[in-house]
């Protein structure tokens, strides 16, 4: 299949308005022989400039590296990269781009050539570079079904398994045009196709489609205009699946001889943790259902639930006050409730027939009230009304 790189010479010549110069002399680039430019000429390049190589003498392929790491940098193109004779080659920064150079420098390899300039020159305004970006540029996209094709390893910074989307973003001509995107591992080989219009087209990431984008070295992208204007294809980003909020869920009971608190549902979740003692920690996804139960062992019963948010220092615990309204219910042994921030949580319990109101005082048990509150000493120790010992 015949491809048609078509690029817009005017974009080009117009953003060439400042340069900042990384090299200039002769360097004879072979695969064995390439240009090294260290991380320190690149510490004020921005996302969104471009690099540009000038080169004589060409035959084959130019290619941009990252020392060190030996992924192809990001944004780079493998169509990009056939050259000869003399002229320059062109690559835009992403923010992972300029990361990399930054931390590792740049490596410039090819077949042959002579390499007399690198440079950096402005491009778009980093303001307009969006998170995620995979590629940025323009490319000139008609009726004849334009192509790119990249690199696998230029987008080693994205956890396939974590996009959840690719966009497609283009210039304005594109209102009101219809387009066909197709991704391909080989150009008989399609991935999936997308029908888009507009600014933005969105392609969905489905596990089928991300074990076909993760074989082979290299994805084309083909972009076949409908009707409208021709347009510029000016930037792809993958859309990551957004990290869940989680909290921390502490569990306590008042004295584990009476009986035990368990976790019986939350969605998203993990743990228990190790490394804890005296309570069993969790983490729970924000707005999951927290379901606990709690088991009272024999010769005791369960009396209520306590919490407390402010986890650092000595707790304050409070009962828990049923709230509907709030997603907070209990029964007479289980505590429901949403996760919204961190929190603990301690199932109290006593032994049978210890309560205030059926408590039979002995010589070893006694009614004690301290600043208007009532309190229970037994065998030397200090309960509350609920039978929680107060330390």
């Amino acid at each position: 299949m015949k491809k048609l790189f078509l690029f817009v010479a005017a974009v080009a010549m117009s953003i060439a308005a400042s340069a900042t110069e990384l090299f200039n002399g002769s360097h004879q680039v072979t695969w064995d022989t390439p240009l090294n430019l260290e991380a320190t000429k690149f510490a004020d390049v921005v996302a969104g400039q471009i690099i540009v190589v000038t080169y004589t003498e060409a035959s084959d392929g130019i290619e941009f590296k990252v020392p060190d790491l030996w992924h192809h940098l990001s944004g780079t193109r493998r169509d990009n990269g056939w050259i000869s004779g003399e002229g320059t080659y062109e690559s835009y920064l992403t923010l992972a781009g300029v990361a990399d150079v930054q931390a590792h420098g740049l490596q410039i390899v090819g077949a042959h050539f002579t390499c007399t300039k690198v440079e950096v020159i402005d491009g778009k305004a980093l303001s307009d570079i969006k998170e995620g970006t995979a590629w940025t540029g323009f490319r000139w996209m008609d009726e004849t079904c334009g192509a790119m094709e990249f690199f696998k390893d230029n987008f080693t910074q994205f956890d396939l398994a974590k996009v959840k989307a690719i966009r497609f973003y283009c210039s304005p001509e594109a209102e009101g045009s219809t387009y066909t995107i197709n991704l391909k591992q080989t150009w008989q080989s399609d991935i999936t196709s997308e029908a888009g219009s507009g600014l933005m087209t969105e392609l969905t990431l489905t596990d089928e489609i991300r074990t076909k984008l993760a074989e082979g070295d290299f994805v084309i992208v083909q972009l076949c205009r409908g009707e409208g204007q021709n347009f510029n294809l000016t930037d792809i980003v993958l859309v990551m699946e957004e990290e869940p909020v989680v909290y921390t869920l502490e569990l306590y009971v008042n004295d584990t001889t009476m009986g035990s608190v368990e976790l019986v549902n939350a969605f998203k979740h993990t743990g228990p943790l190790d490394g804890y003692e005296g309570k069993t920690v969790y983490e729970v996804a924000e707005g999951d259902t927290v379901i606990l139960r709690a088991t009272a062992n024999e010769g005791y019963e369960f009396k209520e639930w306590q919490y407390a948010n402010e986890l650092d220092g000595d707790i304050a615990w409070a009962p828990v006050i049923n709230c509907y309204y709030c997603g907070v219910t209990t029964t007479p042994d289980e505590l429901t409730f949403v996760m919204t921030e961190d929190i603990a949580v301690m199932a109290v319990f006593a032994a049978k027939g210890e309560g205030i109101e059926n408590l039979v005082l002995t010589e070893k048990v006694q009614k004690v009230v301290v600043d208007g509150v009532l309190y229970i000493v037994r065998d030397n120790k200090l309960y509350n009304a609920q039978g929680v010992e107060v330390k």
